[in-house]
């Protein structure tokens, strides 16, 4: 067998096969496209669910969004606060010292007042000299 007879068969088997073949792609492409086709027409109707779903869902993120902004809202203001209030300490903090001072020794006043009056009214009892 010479190769022009080799590849002269191989053309005529060849051209017995491919038009079958042909045949057969074109008939999967076929339900290919018929597959899509119903596929596109239920498309429709799933994204208007969709739709819906997310119009139902709209309010109550509405509602945490609100809820959001508010805790928002506080904690800037629970910061502004907090700062203002450590500010007015910083000004002030010689008045605050001066304050506290004062409230101490006026404490330890009253402790030592306390003292001697506890050595006052608990004297020890002399029995020895009774007798």
């Amino acid at each position: 067998m010479t190769v022009d007879v080799f590849f002269g068969t191989i053309a005529k088997v060849a051209g017995w096969f491919l038009p079958v073949v042909g045949v057969i792609v074109l008939a999967y492409l076929a339900l290919v496209f018929k597959h899509l086709a119903e596929t596109l027409k239920t498309l429709n109707k799933t994204l208007d669910d969709v739709d819906l779903q997310v119009r139902k869902l709209d309010t109550p993120l509405n509602t945490v969004e609100d809820l959001c902004h508010t805790v928002d809202d506080v904690h800037h203001s629970a910061k502004d606060a907090a700062n203002k209030a450590s500010q007015v300490i910083n000004d002030n903090k010689a008045t605050v010292i001066n304050w506290v001072m004062d409230k101490k020794d006026l404490v330890m006043d009253m402790v030592k007042q306390n003292e001697t009056a506890a050595d006052v009214v608990v004297q020890p009892l002399d029995l020895e000299d009774e007798e």
